[in-house]
Parts: structure tokens; sequence; C-alpha cells
């Protein structure tokens, strides 16, 4: 049996534990919007916001619990969408990769919910400016607002 070819999407040669930021996006299988919904009140002046199910509230424990997991690694910024998560994640030790930190958070929220929501890689973009890191911020924080425009939505 022969499986399609997926293309690498992380860049070769780079080793994803040097001392940096990384901006992930991790997806649900077949992009399925399985972790939650958008809403937005009429009458709510605030931006819309993600409402959590029980899928995505497992998801939200293992991403509060990296940076007691990992002392020196810190979660900068995330949203967890309904059919996708954006993690911006620094390193200040080279003692880990992003790589592990992914694949953990995704067997830790597999083996929580006794079922597999994962695509099988994840996206990744490696922060190389202070202007890069607002960027990747504020897309974060105003992606449940531009979810239309989102490509991973």
């Amino acid at each position: 049996m022969m499986f399609p070819y997926r293309k690498n999407s992380h860049l070769k040669g780079y080793k994803y534990n040097q001392l940096g930021t990384y901006f992930i996006t991790i997806c649900t299988k077949n992009r399925e919007k399985l972790l939650g919904e958008i809403i937005k009140e009429p009458d709510d002046l605030t931006l819309p916001k993600v409402k959590l199910n029980p899928i995505s509230e497992v998801i939200e424990k293992f991403i509060s619990s990296i940076e007691d997991t990992y002392e020196n690694v810190i979660v900068d910024q995330h949203v967890v969408m309904p059919n996708h998560l954006h993690l911006l994640i620094s390193l200040r030790d080279e003692k880990i990769q992003v790589l592990v930190i992914v694949r953990i958070l995704k067997t830790l929220a597999t083996k929580s919910l006794g079922f597999s929501i994962w695509q099988t890689s994840f996206y990744d973009y490696i922060i190389r400016s202070d202007e890069d890191f607002r960027n990747a911020w504020e897309y974060i924080e105003m992606n449940p607002a531009r979810r239309e425009n989102d490509d991973y939505y």
C-alpha cells in the first residue's frame, strides 16, 4: 500500500531546539470543527470569542501545563479555534525541542480523549524579529474575529 507523499513543512537543516520564539499551528484531522465555536453576542461590543467545549477544555489544560512542565519554555500567546490552534512559544533552553513539545501536547490530548483529533503534522514559523513577534501576537489575538480570512478555518 502506498501512502500519499506529505511535504515536510519544517525548515530544512534548522535545529528546532534553538533559543527563540516559534509560531505553531496545529490543525484537527480533516480540519473538522471539533474544538468549539466562535460566538459574538449581538449587543456585545467586545471581539468574538471561541466558546470552548469538553474537547477544547482538555487542549487548554495541556497548553496551560507546558510552562509548568518545561521551566524554560514560555507560551507567550495562544488561541484554540474550532478546527486548529495557534501557539507562540519561546524556548529559553536548548535541551527541549519545539517538535517534542508539540508531539507531547498532541499525545497527551489523544490519550486523555481516547481518540486522535489531530492532523499528522503541524505548521511552524520561526520568529526572526520583534516585528514578527508583534505580528504573530496580533494574529493570534485577533484570530476569532478574522475567522473568515483564516487559511486554517
